[in-house]
């Protein structure tokens, strides 16, 4: 029964996790189209700035550094886990894989702000 709902969290919250940046991201361009409808039903002008400025992507200038922390902290609670039980040889090969890609989200952080400087 451990086994089955293993596999389910394994499988499961991934897909959760996915399911709902979707919806999310597909309410947040509904709202956008809504807005834009009513805005062109009254009659105002929309510049190509305007629309240019609602398509582009807010972020943060920080968030490779804020990703990559969080990766490497998974990856190394994973890896910490498999050295720690003998039974969960996986956990170690497991957590290379976030550790490494919070390893590479720090090493760009590091480079885009030694350009910007």
């Amino acid at each position: 029964m451990t086994e089955v709902i293993a596999i389910l969290t394994v499988f499961g919250v991934p897909a959760l996790v996915l399911t709902y940046f979707i919806r999310a991201r597909t309410a947040y361009r509904l709202a956008m189209q809504e807005t834009l409808r009513l805005a062109i039903e009254k009659g105002e002008t929309l510049t190509t700035e305007t629309l240019e400025n609602l398509n582009r992507t807010r972020r943060a200038p920080d968030a490779d550094r804020r990703t990559a922390l969080i990766l490497l902290s998974l990856g190394a609670a994973a890896m910490a886990v498999g050295f720690m039980n003998g039974d969960l040889e996986g956990f170690k090969y497991a957590g290379i894989f976030p550790f490494c890609m919070g390893i590479a989200l720090l090493l760009n952080y590091q480079l885009r702000t030694t350009q910007e400087a």
